[in-house]
């Protein structure tokens, strides 16, 4: 407890309440939860954009024009995917935050093996298939 608490007390703990409720504990855990989805989100939303960007250059070694150059691919990296990625920090909670079971940190990474399929298999090669699409057109 941090207020009526003792110094070695404070010292020995990894949380200290500020307020001595510990109602702080579950809203503190939300947070880190909300925390942690939020940024698997952006991670996962800006890896998506990835395959359709560097996909363009392996093609031109195949002998089809180049789709975008270097600074293009900048353009759209800082000009348009930071910004959104940055708008998935704010996303309130979803109803079901609380009710699932705790992410263990050592065996359950934020980016893991369904984040990397969702992002490069499913929307980078969707994305990739409509930009291919577009540019012959």
């Amino acid at each position: 407890m941090g207020i009526r608490g003792t110094e070695v007390a404070k010292d020995a703990a990894d949380i200290i309440l500020l307020d001595d409720e510990f109602s702080s504990i579950v809203h503190g855990i939300e947070q880190g939860r909300l925390s942690s989805e939020n940024l698997q989100k952006s991670i996962a939303y800006t890896l998506c954009s990835k395959v359709p960007q560097c996909m363009p250059n392996f093609m031109e070694l195949a002998g089809i024009p180049l789709a975008l150059n270097v600074s293009q691919v900048l353009a759209i990296d800082i000009g348009t995917d930071i910004w959104t990625a940055i708008a998935y920090a704010w996303q309130p909670k979803e109803s079901a935050l609380m009710a699932r079971k705790p992410r263990h940190p050592s065996l359950e990474k934020i980016v893991n093996v369904g984040v990397l399929v969702y992002a490069y298999g499913y929307m980078g090669l969707m994305q990739m298939a409509c930009c291919w699409y577009f540019y012959f057109q």
